[in-house]
């Protein structure tokens, strides 16, 4: 009786076990599911001697990665994200499709309706890259709009007599023509107007963190990352990123080198791998703030 009771003993501590799993993998994947949905504002500030008085306060908001995701119907839960988050201009990191989904829809419901919010300065990422039919239609669509593309052209922003410029490194022409030569050009151009003015760097990957402070561009806006995907808590570090590996050095946050500052969002959407844990889709503010003649 005792070798019987056991054995009962045993297959309901195994099944008690078995129900304590599962209920806490549908736990985790309903807080996931709920994580993925939710649209955080992370608030960074930029101290430097380089910021004009003119642009004291000014408000550089950064979009990345959205993978032609929805956030709410026409996607409203992420354009009241941005309309709390203040604004003064936008900025897009590339993948706002994605090579694998093949639409357009919600990339452009972004566009169209952010347009109204701030201007927009966008540059390319990978996935554009990977999907150039694609793009093209969305190309023609955002120029409709009032998109400053940073492909070609750079932009320039000027008040009271102070400028910033602003540059992109294009993840397409990196594919299409010589990348060498695109590169030494275009670090020459930043570097020729950081000798005059504040610089900006729009750019899609972060692990090419060194090459742009090289160029001397003063704030580097990234994504890519996508914050590694999944995050351990309580120590907040990330698993593994595209083109970093496991432990990835560059996925959230602000990182220094020499001059050069260098922002990375966690980005909006998802690609081949469908779902975040323990980070939740951002919205990434930079302020610019002016350093005091007294340092």
């Amino acid at each position: 009786m005792n070798i019987n009771r056991s054995k009962k003993d045993d297959r309901n501590r195994k099944k008690y076990i078995q129900i304590a799993i599962a209920t806490l993998l549908i736990l985790i994947g309903y807080f996931a599911v709920w994580q993925n949905n939710q649209v955080a504002i992370t608030e960074i500030e930029f101290i430097d001697a380089k910021v004009p008085q003119a642009f004291d306060g000014l408000r550089i908001v950064q979009l990345s990665d959205l993978h032609n995701d929805a956030f709410g119907e026409d996607q409203e839960i992420l354009l009241s994200a941005l309309k709390d988050s203040r604004a003064d201009i936008i900025v897009i990191t590339g993948d706002i499709i994605d090579k694998n989904d093949g639409g357009t829809e919600n990339a452009m419901a972004l566009i169209l309706q952010a347009a109204t919010i701030a201007p927009i300065y966008y540059v390319t990422g990978n996935h554009e890259a990977q999907a150039q039919e694609q793009y093209g239609n969305l190309e023609k669509m955002m120029c409709a709009a009032g998109v400053g593309m940073l492909a070609r052209d750079t932009a320039s922003i000027t008040k009271d007599g102070a400028t910033m410029m602003l540059f992109g490194y294009d993840e397409i022409r990196t594919r299409s023509e010589n990348k060498e030569k695109y590169e030494e050009a275009l670090g020459k151009n930043i570097h020729a107007a950081d000798e005059n003015g504040l610089t900006i760097l729009l750019a899609h990957r972060p692990e090419r963190f060194k090459m742009y402070a090289d160029w001397g561009a003063d704030i580097i806006f990234c994504g890519h990352a996508h914050g590694g995907q999944v995050r351990l808590p309580i120590i907040n570090k990330a698993l593994m990123a595209p083109n970093q590996g496991i432990f990835p050095k560059y996925t959230s946050g602000m990182y220094s080198l020499a001059t050069s500052r260098m922002v990375v969002s966690r980005g909006l959407g998802n690609s081949f791998i469908p779902i975040r844990l323990f980070n939740p889709p951002e919205i990434v503010v930079v302020t610019l703030k002016a350093m005091s003649s007294g340092g």
